[in-house]
């Protein structure tokens, strides 16, 4: 930042995933990030709600889970500001053997708009996890580009949630159900996912993940 490497920008993304969402809760959150705006990547609210406008990139970028109907969240951050004056997560689906079968195309019915600018999904879309997890396999990884492909094609930043690699004794209150029972195994998922050009890689892990993406680069 003090050398304005704008290219680089943004540096630091803010992940609100709120789970106490009445409105007042909704307009105090708003009203704290009103105060920093100037940090903040924003775009111009369009007329059409289907049609983007560019993002001007800030230091900072923010994004909102909005689960399905979830329609608080759209009202105080996006419906209530006036056109020219900011993504959709796709709802957790039940968690079961039958999910890495779902076709990519299954998983999202609409392409990116004004507001709705990023989606992710459970790991467990790609292939199972946690105890009923295997190693990793081709059918695994032509899976995974295609689904980072396809939200890419709809216009979308994609996340994925999540990945975890640690034994019993390495366990510090992290969840298991995502836990793929060694770093190896963690890591060789993680440089896929970044090999596929996810944007976002969820996992317990961050310390553990931050240093292999950069032994990547």
């Amino acid at each position: 930042m003090k050398e304005n490497k704008r290219q680089t920008w943004p540096v630091v993304t803010l992940y609100l995933d709120i789970k106490n969402d009445p409105v007042e809760h909704l307009e105090e959150v708003s009203r704290v990030l009103d105060r920093y705006n100037d940090w903040f990547s924003t775009a111009v609210k369009t007329a059409d709600i289907a049609k983007q406008s560019p993002l001007d990139v800030r230091p900072m970028l923010v994004l909102v889970e909005d689960k399905q109907n979830d329609n608080n969240k759209k009202e105080v951050f996006y419906d209530r500001v006036p056109v020219g004056g900011n993504p959709k997560k796709l709802p957790r689906a039940e968690k079961n053997a039958a999910m890495p079968s779902i076709p990519v195309e299954q998983l999202l019915n609409a392409k990116a708009d004004n507001y709705h600018r990023w989606f992710g999904t459970d790991w467990a879309f790609i292939e199972l996890c946690g105890k009923q997890s295997k190693s990793w396999s081709p059918e695994a990884e032509t899976r995974l580009k295609r689904f980072v492909s396809y939200g890419h094609s709809q216009g979308y930043l994609v996340s994925l949630y999540a990945v975890n690699g640690f034994g019993d004794s390495e366990n510090q209150g992290w969840t298991n159900e995502f836990n793929f029972g060694s770093r190896a195994e963690a890591e060789v998922r993680w440089k896929a996912a970044a090999a596929a050009k996810a944007d976002f890689i969820a996992t317990d892990q961050y310390e553990t993940l931050a240093a292999a993406l950069a032994s990547w680069h």
